[in-house]
């Protein structure tokens, strides 16, 4: 009979520590008066969330926004008015490419010059055929968390 060992990859414990994180933060749950919630599911609904902010607020000018580029997804969030914040997908939806910044109302793909709303993430010029897949957040206090 061999004797096999598991070794712990740095991988394997990172996903299984961002897996308990998320466990207690769902468990934890939040009042309403500390919690606002952007683009969720129905009211009085708590949705699970990342156990680290992505942004802060104040990072986020009315108007423009920031790319986040994270160890598993890249997202932009925007501030289209103020105090309203929005999460989309960083990657271009015409050839993957990230998204390289917000301004005026736009994000903008460096590759080939697509853009798209803030707002809502839809196309406002090609050559890309399809919007920016929202991403839901969650907002406490002044820090900003993915969904």
């Amino acid at each position: 009979m061999t004797d096999k060992t598991t070794k712990a990859t740095r991988r394997g414990v990172l996903a299984g520590a961002a897996g308990v994180g998320a466990a207690v933060v769902a468990v934890g749950g939040t009042s309403s008066a500390d919690t606002t919630t952007a683009q969720t599911g129905p009211e009085g609904s708590s949705p699970a969330i990342e156990s680290r902010p992505i942004a802060r607020k104040s990072e986020i000018p009315v108007g423009g926004g920031k790319v986040i580029v994270g160890p598993t997804s890249t997202v932009v969030v925007t501030q289209p008015r103020r105090g309203v914040f929005m999460c989309f997908s960083g990657i271009c939806t015409h050839l993957g490419c990230a998204v390289g910044g917000v301004s005026h109302g736009t994000i903008r793909c460096p590759c080939h010059g697509s853009q798209f709303s803030a707002s809502n993430g839809t196309v406002t010029r090609g050559p890309a055929d399809r919007g920016l897949a929202r991403k839901k957040i969650v907002i406490r206090g002044g820090a900003i968390y993915l969904a």
